[in-house]
């Protein structure tokens, strides 16, 4: 089980589908659009059911890894998480687990991010490289939005 505090890195928005990811060095999280801006936030699916990924995140030390798996040092926005946290690494037993940033947002950790084979596109094996436990990061609810801002504490509690 992951513990400590942890700093958010960076901040990724994806404005429409198929686009990369911007990045930007705040932004502000609400319960129904995940990140503002962001296409992949919204509270619920196009069938009424609520969304498991609202915001999805990234361990910094976790990704670093995984590059020194492909031998290749590849951007984090590649991995199309919306933050980047440096300092805590996770494991699935976090699932379920709060994540709060600054000192007023609030996430809860749903689901591991299943890593897809657009990620091969971006390198070869970084699919494979991404599959052991958590490596590909986490999809997380929002339960409290706020503004969050680069360089911001990250906590990991319950």
């Amino acid at each position: 089980m992951a513990v400590g505090v942890g700093i958010l890195k960076g901040i990724g928005i994806k404005r429409v589908p198929g686009a990369a990811l911007e990045l930007v060095a705040e932004a502000e999280i609400t319960l129904n659009e995940g990140i503002v801006g962001d296409c992949r936030g919204s509270r619920l699916d196009a069938t009424g059911s609520p969304r498991k990924r609202q915001v999805s995140l990234l361990s910094e030390q976790m990704w670093d890894a995984v590059c020194a798996r492909v031998g290749r040092e590849i951007p984090w926005q590649e991995r199309r998480a919306a933050l980047l946290i440096r300092g805590i690494m996770f494991d699935k037993e976090d699932i379920g687990r709060f994540i709060y940033i600054g000192s007023v947002v609030v996430l809860q950790i749903e689901k591991e991010t299943v890593p897809c084979e657009r990620m091969d596109d971006v390198c070869p094996g970084l699919q494979r490289a991404l599959e052991p436990s958590c490596y590909g990061g986490f999809c997380c609810r929002v339960l409290q939005g706020g503004p969050i801002r680069e360089n911001d504490t990250v906590r990991l509690g319950f």
